[in-house]
């Protein structure tokens, strides 16, 4: 189960189940006045009791450095905190 979240209401081309391919759009992100961003995860099940958290692989980013620069990532795994952009 993946889900995403922050994406504007009625743009989602998606729905439950359906494969998607690489750089398929499945909705607008919501923009926020000072920061649009999106929540993405993902999970053994629908949810709930006993739901464990999986790695969810990104093809084609950017993770922003403490110095401010962006290193890019053909693809790899986010880990928490990162800040990241597609290139």
């Amino acid at each position: 189960m993946r889900t995403c979240q922050h994406l504007l209401p009625r743009s989602v081309t998606v729905i439950l189940g359906q494969t998607v391919a690489p750089g398929q759009q499945i909705g607008q992100v919501s923009l926020f006045p000072d920061n649009a961003h999106l929540h993405m995860g993902g999970s053994n099940s629908a949810g709930g009791v006993g739901s464990v958290t999986v790695p969810l692989a990104v093809s084609n980013y950017e993770v922003r450095q403490p110095d401010g620069t962006w290193r890019r990532v053909a693809r790899g795994i986010p880990e928490r905190g990162d800040i990241v952009r597609r290139f």
